[in-house]
């Protein structure tokens, strides 16, 4: 089995002993092409799918409940677009973890099959996507990769589009699909279809086939459908149609009537979940291989140490169960009893264990942008991170006095973390802690913390250190030095 056999292995948080039976069968292939591993990993920890618990009266009260959250919306006109904040999107109001999991029900309920031949699932990693990609990807037993945002300089597999970001020129990059595999795309809303076809065609440049697309909501009006079907044989649905005209969203008038949405069942009698010592150590061990001894590949441009993560830039791809087992980590070992909400930014991986650690915790939660297209709506500050230079970053669907725990996916430079928490500040809110899945040492991220938010405690599952040429262990002494 070859380093490179193993640095993907490990990054999956694959058990040692398990890594030794899987090289065996890794001899004389290729990284990429190992759909068969990919497919043991996940469905290893696959939940039961919406076609083995659920009736169509089931799915069918929850499309009421999912419809209901497109229609009437205010819409604005921004920069001569038009714009209407959804809670998916810009998650005002906040999000509740149950209808994310009704969203989910009913894609892979409606779509089986799609998702059944499947063998990975992508979404971009911006607003909902990414906790959808999650959710969809744990009831189906896939693994799955999130287009991301890189500065100037950067590589990546596959690229999605050049795109200027906050510090400048950048490109979306896809990673990970390996050639061959079959792919569904999912996304939050269909509008004009843009971002969507490039992604498609990303997928395509990486030999992979797109056997279809599901979105949660379309704008009939903005022309997205007829872009994605220029492609040949693209498979395009929709769980919810509705137009943005006038004043307010309206529902598509071809579309069968809903009727009025039922609420959520109760879930009376909740306790927050507790792991033992015994319990959480093999969930640490896996959440520190994914960030250990991982190869360090500066930017040629800027010079940043960066390293691809599984959790960060789906490299390998992500497992949900990995993510499940960081949400466990987190729950038990953070003040989330302390809280009312939970912050986290759309970016890369935040919004997946954010979602996971909500399902746990009960709790709604809110993903910050980093731009807002209606800024009335938002709180904003400007971040100064290490590796993407400066940005505004906003935060929408708080409220004066909530308790807010913030979680994400690793303390680097600390710039992201910090504008969260003066987002937070600015809305009202009251920080009660921050969990991350790891932490970056040598970066300072928690020494700059400490210094403009001294009475916030930050938890880290893992730390390691990027000098040289791979990541290594750190410990918690090392965040002093």
């Amino acid at each position: 089995m070859t380093d490179r056999d193993c640095e993907y292995l490990r990054g999956s948080g694959v058990p040692l002993i398990l890594e030794e039976m899987l090289g065996q069968l890794l001899e004389d292939r290729p990284l990429r092409p190992i759909p068969f591993m990919m497919k043991y990993l996940s469905e290893r920890a696959k939940i039961p799918s919406a076609k083995d618990r659920l009736s169509q009266a089931d799915i069918d009260a929850k499309l009421s409940r999912i419809h209901h959250t497109f229609i009437g919306i205010p819409i604005h006109r921004v920069d001569g677009s038009i714009y209407a904040a959804f809670t998916i999107t810009d998650f005002n109001p906040p999000m509740r973890p149950e209808l994310m999991e009704d969203i989910a029900d009913c894609m892979t309920f409606s779509h089986h099959k799609m998702f059944e031949r499947c063998d990975c699932i992508v979404a971009i990693a911006t607003r909902g996507a990414g906790p959808l990609a999650h959710a969809c990807a744990l009831r189906m037993g896939k693994p799955y990769s999130l287009c991301n945002w890189y500065p100037e300089g950067s590589v990546g597999d596959i690229m999605v589009e050049s795109s200027p970001g906050f510090s400048g020129n950048g490109c979306i990059y896809l990673n990970s699909v390996w050639a061959g595999a079959k792919v569904v795309v999912v996304d939050d809303i269909l509008r004009t279809g843009k971002t969507s076809y490039t992604v498609l065609e990303a997928v395509k440049k990486s030999g992979a086939e797109t056997i279809g697309c599901v979105f949660v909501a379309e704008a009939c009006n903005l022309g997205g459908r007829q872009m994605l079907e220029k492609i040949p044989n693209m498979s395009v649905h929709s769980l919810v149609l509705f137009h943005a005209t006038g004043t307010h969203t309206t529902a598509d008038p071809t579309a069968p009537p809903t009727p009025p949405p039922s609420p959520h069942p109760s879930r009376q009698g909740f306790s927050f979940p507790t792991l033992t010592a015994s319990e959480l150590q093999p969930k640490l061990e896996r959440v520190k291989r994914a960030f250990v001894g991982v190869p360090i590949q500066p930017n040629p441009k800027s010079g940043y140490p960066y390293s691809n993560f599984t959790l960060t830039d789906f490299v390998p791809m992500l497992l949900p169960d990995l993510v499940e087992d960081m949400a466990d980590c987190c729950v038990s070992m953070a003040p989330f009893t302390d809280a009312d909400i939970i912050v986290s930014e759309s970016d890369r991986g935040g919004g997946p264990l954010t979602h996971a650690c909500a399902m746990r915790t009960n709790q709604p939660y809110c993903l910050a942008n980093w731009y807002a297209p209606n800024t009335e709506l938002s709180s904003g500050a400007k971040a100064n991170v290490g590796y993407s230079g400066e940005g505004n970053i906003y935060v929408s669907g708080l409220s004066p006095g909530m308790k807010v725990i913030v979680v994400d996916d690793m303390l680097s430079s600390g710039g992201t973390a910090e504008a969260l928490f003066q987002c937070i500040q600015q809305a009202g809110g009251i920080l009660v802690g921050a969990v991350f899945a790891s932490e970056k040492v040598n970066t300072k991220g928690r020494t700059r913390l400490a210094k403009s938010f001294p009475n916030v405690p930050l938890i880290s599952l893992c730390y390691f250190s990027s000098v040289g040429t791979e990541t290594i262990e750190a410990s918690h002494k090392d965040t002093l030095i």
